[in-house]
């Protein structure tokens, strides 16, 4: 258990090398061995240096029709059960 900024900043940057996260193995099988959420270091940081321009703001705001439009049709299909 982390109870401070300062040891959190130990266990995620210093030395995060030394920690080792360990995640339930039905979160392994739902995202997948390959997912960026399991890799660390270098690994980690070039996967998410490839994913994140689709998580800016701009990109984001893009989408929000698709997002809305995949809602509205979810809800009309429960109406219609």
């Amino acid at each position: 258990m982390i109870s401070s900024p300062e040891a959190a900043k130990f266990v995620l940057v210093t030395r995060d090398h030394m920690f080792k996260p360990t995640f339930p193995a039905n979160k392994e099988k739902m995202l997948g061995k390959q997912a960026i959420f399991f890799h660390q270091g270098d690994d980690h940081t070039k996967l998410r240096k490839l994913v994140l321009r689709a998580f800016m703001p701009e990109a984001i705001k893009n989408i929000i029709p698709d997002i809305e439009s995949l809602a509205k049709d979810s809800i009309q299909s429960w109406e219609e059960d």
